[in-house]
């Protein structure tokens, strides 16, 4: 007689993983925390370069900076300076002197124009 029930008349059991043991358990998660820790020091080396390159690009910024600053300000005593000569030429060429002004104002030209024709006037009485 046999006290085992026989198996075709067993219930089908679900399969199951065999259990891990702590050891490979453990094994596992120090696996999985190497792999972690190297996904962090290649994260940290990213960001190393970055911040390298960040701290580059805001050097080349500063000196582009300066050199524009530099430039702005050659370019405004370049200005000033043309703005100088310019002036001084056109007061040589009595655009801008106060008696440049008025003589070339057309009331004085009238004026003036009177002046020297009463004094051709005056002249060609005296030669008579």
């Amino acid at each position: 007689m046999n006290s085992q029930p026989k198996a075709s008349h067993m219930p089908d059991a679900p399969i199951m993983m065999p259990m891990q043991t702590d050891a490979a358990a453990q094994q596992m998660l120090i696996e999985q925390v190497r792999r972690l820790s190297d996904s962090v020091d290649r994260f940290n080396a990213t960001m190393s370069n970055v911040q390298q390159q960040l701290a580059r690009m805001e050097a080349e910024n500063r000196h582009t900076i300066e050199r524009r600053d530099r430039n702005e300000a050659r370019l405004t005593k370049v200005e000033d300076r043309v703005d100088s000569l310019e002036t001084w030429r056109s007061e040589q060429r009595g655009e801008r002197s106060t008696w440049g002004r008025i003589l070339n104002h057309p009331i004085s030209m009238a004026i003036l124009g009177s002046i020297f024709g009463a004094l051709v006037a005056i002249k060609g009485v005296l030669m008579k």
